[in-house]
């Protein structure tokens, strides 16, 4: 079995920002960690999460994705529209930015209430075949539901 490479904090570190600031489309430190000759591990023991050089590094990517996205407004401002700068704009940009470009926004959110309304209902006024119907229904749905 071959050794295992050692790598030294400083020179990854460099490989890292050289990366983030000269490849084109580097927007997370995913992008960044893919690049480099250690693994996903190792880079996270040399630059934990908390660490001045991991807060380094996110600032080149957020100028990446500032920089970026105000090409992408440029070219969309004078050529129209273009669905491949548009998906990569939604790709980069901040939850309020996407609802703003986005066609269609539902807000699903419920506040803590549930979404689910359960009621009793008194099936006694009913007659057995709407009893059976109803009855019918509810497997169906469960079995849709299931599938």
């Amino acid at each position: 079995m071959p050794p295992r490479p050692i790598y030294n904090k400083k020179r990854v570190l460099q490989q890292a920002k050289e990366l983030a600031e000269k490849q084109n489309g580097v927007f997370n430190m995913s992008d960044i960690i893919a690049l480099l000759p250690c693994g996903r591990a190792t880079f996270y023991a040399l630059i934990p999460q908390d660490s001045p050089e991991m807060q380094e590094l996110r600032d080149i990517i957020e100028a990446n994705i500032i920089k970026t996205k105000a090409a992408i407004r440029g070219k969309l401002y004078t050529n129209g529209k273009d669905t491949g700068l548009i998906a990569l704009y939604k790709m980069i940009a901040t939850k309020e930015e996407r609802e703003a470009i986005s066609m269609v926004n539902t807000d699903i959110t419920t506040k803590g209430q549930s979404i689910n309304r359960y009621e009793e209902v008194d099936l006694d006024c009913l007659s057995e075949d709407e009893q059976q119907q109803l009855i019918n229904i509810s497997l169906k749905i469960e079995d849709a539901n299931k599938g």
